[in-house]
């Protein structure tokens, strides 16, 4: 869906990025979550200010192109239960 959204954008002249959050409720209302983005680069690059409001600078990462976003987290949520799962 965020590979068809970006073409979209891209249709309109506009750009996207998709930016999946880990880190929950508490992470968001103290700026710490984790955010996966996916995207073209210089995009990401100018909208890293913004980022940095939900998320401190070293927990923003440039994962690929769109739509590689939403699969790093997909990945991050299958470990996340994987380990949870084990340590009942």
């Amino acid at each position: 869906m965020s590979r068809k959204l970006a073409q979209a954008a891209t249709a309109y002249g506009a750009h996207f990025l998709d930016a999946p959050v880990s880190g929950g409720s508490q992470g968001a209302i103290n700026g710490t979550l984790t955010i996966m983005v996916g995207g073209e680069r210089e995009i990401f690059e100018q909208a890293l200010p913004v980022l940095q409001s939900m998320g401190k600078k070293e927990n923003i990462f440039y994962v690929g192109s769109n739509g590689v976003g939403e699969i790093v987290k997909i990945v991050n949520n299958i470990l996340c239960g994987a380990y949870r799962g084990h340590y009942r």
